[in-house]
């Protein structure tokens, strides 16, 4: 910077170094904007449009929260819009695909690199869409995102949103954003569908027509310090102008075996399960949601400590085995092999071989097999 400049600035300058050094981020923010606001008169939109977005994104002050006041209420039914997560309890990211957790990071990534992007005259992503199936990361996602930027989450409450009051949807979305862009923050719509039917459904209201067009006012008009995340397992229902207004757009598939795998390990104590044995869970747990084996798992954990003379492999694999047949428990005893291998081999259609099931219950290949045939030789009769 040259001389007569810096001597132009030099108040400024010397105030921000000072509330740098004390620490005091209200006057390094205060002469921060002050700067801005003197380079904007000097014709430098440029360098100021980047101070204000670098003090927009700045961490908050070391206490500070986002409070559900007025902003974040509906006024007349007295519900507060949002509910508040700060980022000081681990969020790890959810088991996906490669492909998508590759453009999952790289969006986080790119906010960290938002100063390198704006020097270029490069906008950052600023919204994100997430569909696929229920309980495989999308909430789970959010939560990871704004953890890992070390950003409030902000939860939008529907049943608020979505007030009793005729017209008052609109009103509540738009205070919801306002609310959200008083600091830099995730703005997490769950369940998106509820708020982005499209528009063009007959059997749809008014009140969730002008609903959806208040959103994509919103949107539109969403500033960079805020991110807005969006999940739905209903992608098909969703407003066709709604998906344009997001940036990156990933889905969510159910996890496959070698997920699966990954799953159970993750919510296993270390060393636990011998490596063949979480490749033959894998396979028993193909097509359950994340969120199903995590759940399974659980509950072997806690059946272990009720049941200590019951091996945990095999408490694992009824559990995994109750959630294919949906969450019932149509095995009475862990003890009862014929149900349990004829519950396996009902659910696994052939994907784990007999060595595998023995191995998983605890008996023989050949026991496995006598029951495999018991099963069979009735059904040929059947036939014949």
């Amino acid at each position: 910077m040259a001389r007569p400049v810096l001597d132009a600035y030099w108040t400024e300058v010397v105030s921000i170094i000072e509330g740098g050094l004390k620490p005091d981020p209200q006057r390094v923010s205060a002469f921060a904007t002050h700067l801005a606001e003197r380079l904007e008169q000097e014709g430098e939109d440029r360098l100021a449009q980047r101070i204000r977005r670098l003090t927009e994104r700045a961490s908050l002050p070391a206490g500070a929260t986002y409070k559900a006041g007025s902003l974040f209420t509906d006024v007349e039914a007295q519900l507060n819009l949002v509910e508040v997560r700060e980022p000081t309890d681990l969020a790890p990211y959810p088991v996906l695909p490669d492909d998508t957790d590759t453009e999952l990071h790289r969006f986080v990534e790119l906010q960290r690199r938002v100063t390198d992007l704006e020097r270029r005259g490069i906008l950052p992503p600023s919204t994100l869409l997430l569909h696929g199936a229920p309980g495989c990361g999308k909430t789970m996602a959010a939560e990871a995102v704004a953890y890992d930027l070390q950003l409030p989450l902000l939860t939008i409450r529907l049943e608020a949103v979505m007030a009793s009051y005729l017209g008052s949807s609109a009103k509540n979305l738009r205070r919801l954003f306002d609310g959200a862009q008083t600091q830099p923050s995730v703005l997490f719509l769950d369940e998106f569908d509820a708020v982005g039917k499209m528009r063009d459904d007959p059997q749809e209201i008014g009140e969730i027509k002008r609903l959806v067009s208040s959103l994509l006012q919103n949107l539109d008009r969403t500033k960079g310090h805020l991110l807005v995340i969006a999940a739905t397992n209903h992608a098909h229902l969703l407003d066709k102008a709604l998906w344009r207004r997001f940036d990156v757009v990933l889905h969510f598939p159910m996890p496959n075996a070698q997920l699966a795998e990954i799953i159970i390990s993750r919510n296993l104590p270390q060393s636990s399960v011998d490596a063949k044995t979480i490749k033959a869970l894998g396979l028993l747990a193909n097509g359950l949601s994340g969120a199903a084996i995590s759940q399974a798992v659980a509950r072997a954990l806690q059946n272990s400590i009720l049941l200590p003379e019951t091996a945990f492999t095999l408490l694992l694999t009824k559990e995994i085995v109750r959630q294919r047949l949906g969450g019932e428990d149509r095995i009475p005893n862990e003890h009862d092999v014929k149900s349990l291998v004829t519950a396996i081999h009902q659910t696994v259609d052939g994907h784990l071989s007999m060595r595998q099931i023995a191995q998983l219950i605890g008996c023989s290949p050949q026991n496995v097999h006598r029951i495999l045939s018991s099963i069979k030789e009735p059904n040929n009769a059947d036939a014949r």
